[in-house]
């Protein structure tokens, strides 16, 4: 969502004709709701939309509590990892502490930074490229990141074995869109793929091999895969929006994190 803003700010993107786009009309009004980015939907069209959360490997880990608290737990002291991702991890201490992941208050960044320079001390590393393979592998216990990255990985027969959860508290949301560049040479064969990719029986196709579910709300009729969660599950999960120059406040922050 935050890089549609950008592309909006910079004037890439063409003004959509939604009369071009039919099936339009079978996108889910709970993620249309979401779209604040681009909330007329002049330029852009949601493709999917998810979350990050927690994920827990219950052969290492007995019981836990659904909350971002998790990362409080010494007894999980370096079985554990967080996203090497500035918003998203940003995004789950903000949420724990009751704030904005967009917030732009500077007291409630400070407090974030301490909250997650408190989760570093219990974490193996922050990492965004073999959570997936770690957790399945046995190398960690608990990782935050894209439950799909990691479902993918793990034989049917074991899947009992993990769970990904929601934190209590909420969590953030992402929306990946399709747009038309301004200067894209067949926009009518766009419009034509755009409207192709919100027929249920595609949008299907695509929810079965990602394991999450398709903002395309008659697609579940034609669904194979046990999904992942439900698009009803992310009420309580908050679009990361472009901030702007602001974004220096969480750059700043981070840096210290991560140092």
């Amino acid at each position: 969502g935050d890089h549609v803003k950008m592309m909006i700010n910079d004037g890439l993107l063409e003004k959509l004709d939604l009369a071009k786009i039919p099936n339009f009309k079978n996108i889910d009004p709970i993620v249309l709701d979401k779209t604040t980015y681009d909330p007329e939907h002049n330029y852009s069209v949601p493709y999917m939309m998810g979350t990050t959360g927690v994920i827990v490997n219950k052969k290492f880990v007995g019981n836990y509590e659904k909350s971002w608290n998790i990362y409080e737990r010494t007894d999980l002291k370096d079985k554990m990892t967080l996203l090497d991702d500035m918003r998203e991890v940003f995004g789950a201490a903000l949420k724990y502490l009751g704030y904005s992941v967009n917030s732009i208050n500077p007291e409630e960044i400070e407090k974030a930074k301490q909250l997650i320079l408190k989760w570093k001390n219990n974490i193996l590393k922050f990492d965004a490229t073999t959570y997936a393979q770690g957790i399945v592998n046995g190398e960690f216990a608990v990782v935050h990141g894209y439950p799909e990255n990691v479902f993918q990985l793990i034989p049917e027969d074991q899947r009992g074995d993990f769970e990904f959860f929601i934190p209590k508290e909420g969590s953030t949301l992402w929306i990946d869109s399709m747009v038309i560049l301004k200067d894209a040479k067949n926009k009518e064969l766009a419009y034509k793929f755009i409207d192709f990719i919100l027929r249920p029986e595609i949008a299907a196709k695509i929810s079965d091999f990602l394991m999450i579910p398709s903002p395309v709300t008659e697609a579940s009729k034609y669904v194979t895969s046990q999904m992942i969660y439900q698009i009803s599950d992310l009420q309580n999960c908050e679009i990361i929006d472009y901030l702007g120059e602001k974004i220096d406040l969480y750059n700043k922050a981070w840096e210290e994190i991560v140092k």
